[in-house]
């Protein structure tokens, strides 16, 4: 996939058999960006998962590695040419390029292992060993959003080797909430100090709960401690570690409905509801994280159009 910078900051898409000069042949381009002043980002992978960049003059041996962030504009400077501004928006949809020709990272094997521990009962091991086979379990699981969700869930904890995540992650999954179906999901903030952040607290504030209510929760002697308003219930617990027995503090707010849900009628504890509803929202940012690759291993071809404008 070949692109331009333009003059007003957008980047336009060029045709596939665009000519690409000599470049050092480690880099095994994806996607090409042209810059202005001959210079170039390539956009290449580690193994078969992980996106990596190159910025460099073309015709040169001098490359060096930079790094592209969601939601975050690139500033490439030099001393002999004037600075180049790739917009925030530009970053994005480069890096969605090239993650989509890339393979969703962690193991299958493993995921389904974990999987089947919890529910051996799923419609993909009713199949012989076809659970095995990773196109096909990602291609089925897109019916199925509980599922899909719990599978990338899983995949990104045993990727980044998160116990606590996963134990997270297991809880939701094995107590058959559909968090979905409720108009409200479960809001998470975290804080070292009594108070959330003053954003933070804004979003809680505007939940119908105070800064004096935030700190008389704080005095309670319970942990976790939940106070009630008009609209749904605020948590919080207090989660110790380390040698010096650091804090952390852990805000949850339920609506009404999930609340009574997940106490009344599923008899969790209030522990369990922090724990699976963490979980949940663990899950529900991997699927998001995860759906940016490529799903079945296989490179996306994306026909070029008229002069295409992102």
């Amino acid at each position: 996939m070949i692109f331009e910078l333009m003059s007003d900051g957008r980047i336009l898409r060029l045709p596939d058999n665009t000519y690409i000069p000599d470049i050092p042949s480690y880099l095994l381009p994806k996607v090409v960006l042209y810059l202005p002043y001959s210079r170039m980002i390539v956009g290449s992978s580690v193994g078969e998962t992980m996106d990596s960049w190159f910025y460099g003059k073309i015709a040169s041996e001098k490359w060096k590695e930079i790094f592209l962030y969601d939601g975050e504009k690139l500033m490439l400077k030099e001393i002999d040419i004037p600075d180049v501004e790739i917009t925030a928006n530009s970053v994005k949809y480069l890096k969605g390029q090239l993650l989509e020709q890339l393979r969703p990272p962690g193991s299958h094997i493993s995921t389904l292992m974990v999987l089947r521990s919890v529910k051996k009962d799923l419609f993909i091991f009713n199949q012989g060993n076809q659970w095995t086979n990773e196109n096909w379990v990602i291609e089925k699981i897109y019916s199925d959003d509980v599922l899909r969700i719990a599978y990338w869930g899983i995949r990104k904890a045993l990727l980044q080797n998160s116990t606590a995540m996963l134990e997270r992650i297991k809880l939701w999954f094995s107590s058959g909430l559909d968090i979905q179906h409720f108009d409200q999901y479960p809001l998470i903030w975290f804080s070292l100090t009594e108070l959330p952040s003053e954003r933070d607290f804004r979003q809680i504030e505007r939940l119908g709960f105070s800064r004096d209510n935030l700190m008389q929760m704080n005095t309670n002697f319970s942990n976790p401690v939940v106070l009630s308003s008009s609209s749904g219930y605020l948590v919080l617990l207090t989660q110790y570690s380390g040698d010096d027995y650091s804090e952390l503090r852990v805000w949850m707010y339920l609506s009404e409905a999930l609340w009574e849900e997940m106490r009344r009628k599923k008899k969790m504890s209030v522990r369990e509801i922090v724990g699976a509803c963490w979980g949940y929202i663990d899950a529900l940012e991997a699927d998001h994280e995860m759906s940016k690759y490529g799903r079945l291993r296989k490179s996306v071809e994306v026909p070029y159009g008229n002069g295409s404008v992102v």
